[in-house]
């Protein structure tokens, strides 16, 4: 079982066109974890790889409803993650890395 040693947090404000969640990290990796809380009132799109969110079906890998959270499964994706929210809101989404 990988242990992480340190936990880097981070925030993005919620909008309605895809922007960068967090980057990918050096060659090697040493992401062990990312934990996503969604402070927003609107659904957020969340999507592995280098190209841009869409909230269109194939746009995205995972859903993450107002006010809820998701934790990365297994195994520990280490390239960049993009965002897109379903409106413009207030909100934002809080990022726990964990390294």
């Amino acid at each position: 079982m990988d242990t992480a040693s340190d936990a880097l947090r981070t925030s993005v404000s919620d909008t309605a066109s895809s922007t960068a969640l967090i980057a990918a990290t050096a060659p090697g990796g040493q992401r062990e974890g990312l934990i996503v809380h969604n402070n927003s009132t609107s659904i957020l799109y969340v999507a592995y790889g280098g190209t841009a969110a869409a909230i269109s079906a194939g746009g995205y890998t995972y859903k993450i409803p107002a006010d809820a959270h998701w934790e990365m499964p297994q195994p520990i994706y280490q390239g960049a993650i993009w965002a897109i929210w379903s409106a413009d809101s207030t909100g934002y989404a809080s990022i726990t890395e964990l390294v």
